[in-house]
């Protein structure tokens, strides 16, 4: 594949900010089918189910015992009968709960007062008297890179990377053009690959591919590229009548330390069914790329996200402003740190949602008042005896256990909320039998916060997931993870007279400091960690963002496109 024509730089300071010079380059290149070897497995080998819709009701219980005790509907809480009011049930303990959270917090005694919900709400007025008017015209979910999946599957959201090669994708947090970081493709482990799977109709006309690219180690330009197989950007068009087309541009082998923006047009014959997008690196090249760009279109136009660029536990979210991102101030000389803030749907939304998007490490100045609650939820059993539950971890695992009585009623373990292959939110299950260690849990907001310790890949990590507690059957043996942070703790072996290995066993809450968790280790050490909510509301009546994080009180800046 060739580029034609010669490159010349501008600066994209009107989208991405100042000081970025891009080399921006295209060519139309002529359909070819099967010209480029694209190889068709792109799994990283993703052990699926499907999501929890729903969960146990303590209320359905209560229901069922209207009924007389010698009946399997009443005795039984996985009977049919039971299914059948369970949504009745369900609604019911969703309305108990919210109103026993309102009660609570009338009462200073009882108020959960480290809680952080509404005290740091900053607004931005758009500051023009025009009609401000989003853009969408990316096909590509997540582009920007800033929705990262579970932690050690190390790649973005609705991005599949090779499970031999998971080494070759690492995130870049001090180089990126829009959002929290860029993608750094390192070929040394087997094949570099990023693909994304569009399942999209589209009868005739032309598609635009791009992508912004750079070499790590900057040398002098050169026109000289790689083909698209070794390093570049691949499309593969399935059409409806079984045919395939394939077309792709290679990268430049050097850009001169400046980013660089490789397009192609692809001219549609028939009805397509299928399109992969691939960012492949097979070459001697350690690249970076970011913004890729797929449109309907003759040309490439400048990058925009897709409306549905949103975290998948923001049920029903679409994005209404085109994107937000803030960047930080420069501190010591470095680049400032750029995060992308994620729009919610609603006011409620805004204020309800409990799922931070990032840890910093905290340092207290005086006592934090630390609590580790760990109660959450109730069970009904066919007596109509109510029993509180807790959850802690044992031997590894998740258990709910009654507060009051010595009944278990599950031991689980969290499973990772994730986009698979085809685009469908699933649950991955793949560390369910071995690779993953409850080691600590609270909760909070009606969310388990629970420290994991996984091993995959060959590598162990620390993440911080964020699960809800609802499971279909009490037989059930995991739970639902909306999302995790991986950390990292200085953590040693002790040389003391025991030698025990230092471990994670306790995480909880700061009364004093809203928003700090802190984790404990078995050699009596305590890490803090600052919560950060990247969220804004946008308010079109007012012509405001309204932001869960004070930027501006921090010297930052708010760039909206």
């Amino acid at each position: 594949m060739s580029i034609s024509g010669t490159p010349g730089s501008f600066s994209h300071t009107s989208e991405f900010g100042d000081g970025i010079e891009v080399l921006y380059q295209y060519t139309e290149q002529n359909p070819e089918a099967g010209g480029i070897n694209v190889a068709y497995q792109y799994s990283d080998g993703l052990e699926e189910t499907s999501r929890i819709v729903g969960g146990r009701a303590a209320e359905t219980q209560a229901i069922m015992n209207n009924l007389p005790q010698w009946m399997d509907m009443r005795q039984k809480h996985d009977s049919v009968g039971q299914q059948l009011v369970h949504a009745w049930g369900k609604n019911l303990d969703d309305t108990l709960a919210l109103y026993d959270q309102y009660r609570k917090d009338e009462f200073l005694a009882t108020a959960e007062a480290w809680e952080d919900l509404h005290t740091s709400v900053s607004e931005l007025s758009f500051g023009t008297e025009e009609v401000y008017r989003p853009n969408f015209r990316n096909l590509l979910y997540n582009s920007s890179f800033s929705i990262k999946a579970h932690g050690r599957a190390q790649r973005p959201q609705g991005w599949q990377v090779s499970r031999f090669a998971i080494d070759g994708i690492n995130f870049d947090t001090s180089d990126s053009l829009f959002g929290n970081h860029s993608i750094v493709m390192d070929p040394v482990y087997r094949e570099s690959m990023l693909t994304q799977v569009r399942e999209d109709r589209i009868v005739g006309g032309s598609l635009a591919a791009s992508i912004y690219y750079k070499p790590v180690t900057g040398t002098a330009a050169t026109t000289e590229k790689y083909d698209a197989s070794e390093a570049g950007i691949i499309l593969t068009i399935e059409y409806y009548d079984g045919t395939v087309d394939s077309y792709g541009v290679g990268f430049l082998k050097s850009t001169g330390d400046k980013w660089s923006r490789a397009s192609f047009i692809a001219t549609l014959t028939k009805e397509t069914s299928r399109i992969s997008f691939s960012i492949v690196n097979n070459s001697s090249t350690k690249y970076k790329v970011d913004l890729p760009m797929l449109e309907v279109g003759k040309s490439p136009s400048p990058w925009t996200p897709s409306a549905f660029d949103v975290p998948p536990y923001l049920n029903g979210a679409v994005r209404t402003v085109t994107a937000v991102q803030v960047i930080g101030v420069p501190e010591n000389g470095k680049t400032p740190r750029k995060y992308e803030v994620f729009q919610v749907g609603s006011e409620a939304d805004f204020k309800e949602v409990q799922i931070p998007t990032r840890l910093e490490p905290f340092y207290p100045d005086s006592d934090p008042l630390p609590v580790m609650p760990q109660a959450l939820g109730r069970q009904i059993d066919f007596f109509g005896q109510v029993y509180p539950t807790k959850w802690h971890p044992v031997s590894g695992k998740l258990q709910e256990k009654s507060l009051t009585s010595n009944d278990v009623f599950g031991n689980v373990l969290p499973v990772d909320l994730v986009y698979n292959a085809n685009g469908e939110l699933v649950l991955d299950t793949r560390l369910l039998e071995s690779g993953m260690e409850v080691l600590a849990s609270c909760t909070y907001r009606g969310l388990i916060y629970t420290v994991t310790k996984e091993t995959y890949a060959n590598k162990t990590g620390y993440y911080l997931k964020f699960v809800r507690p609802d499971k279909i059957r009490y037989e059930d043996t995991y739970v639902e993870s909306l999302g995790d942070i991986g950390f990292e703790l200085d953590l040693g072996p002790n040389f003391g007279i025991k030698s025990i290995d230092e471990e994670v066993n306790r995480i909880g809450l700061c009364k004093k400091f809203p928003g700090v968790i802190f984790i404990d280790t078995t050699r009596d050490r305590r890490f803090y960690f600052r919560l950060r909510y990247d969220y804004f509301y946008a308010d079109f009546t007012r012509r405001k963002l309204f932001f869960r994080e004070r930027y501006l009180d921090r010297g930052a800046k708010i760039q909206v496109l």
